[in-house]
This record gives C-alpha cells, structure tokens and sequence, in this order.
C-alpha cells in the first residue's frame, strides 16, 4: 500500500520500480512480494525490497539511504 504524501513526479518512483519488477518476475512466473522503508528524514518509498521464490533485491531511490552492504541480518541472494 501506497502512503505516500509528496506530489512530485519523483514521489511515485517506488510505485513505477513495483510495477516493472513485478512484471519481469511474472514473466519469469515468479510473484513477488514489496515492502517499501524509509528512515528518519528519508522518505517513504525511499528504499524498496522485492522479494520472490529464488531470491531478494534492495533498490534505493533516495541518496538520503546510503547501502549498508555490512549490515547484519541481509544476505545477497543468489537467483541463478
């Protein structure tokens, strides 16, 4: 579910990489499923975790969320 509050062209980029990757995985007959974060004075929608059957991706849409490639708790998932 979407709550976003900003009406910006880029406030709905965490809906458009939604879409997209839902259709390639479905194309692969995959479904996924989405969870969109933020952080303290990072938007919401600001990061977007797909996952699916084989494997996990982590977008980040806003420079305001670094990558945390040490953080503990999230592993790279292989989908080969």
């Amino acid at each position: 579910m979407c709550e976003r509050r900003a009406g910006g062209v880029n406030s709905a980029d965490h809906l458009y990489v939604r879409s997209a990757a839902a259709a390639w995985l479905a194309s692969r007959g995959e479904e996924a499923s989405f969870v969109y974060t933020g952080s303290a004075g990072a938007p919401f929608g600001s990061v977007v975790d797909i996952r699916w059957s084989r494997g996990a991706l982590r977008v980040h849409l806003d420079q305001a969320v670094p990558p945390d490639w040490d953080q503990e708790g999230h592993e790279l998932v292989s989908s080969a």
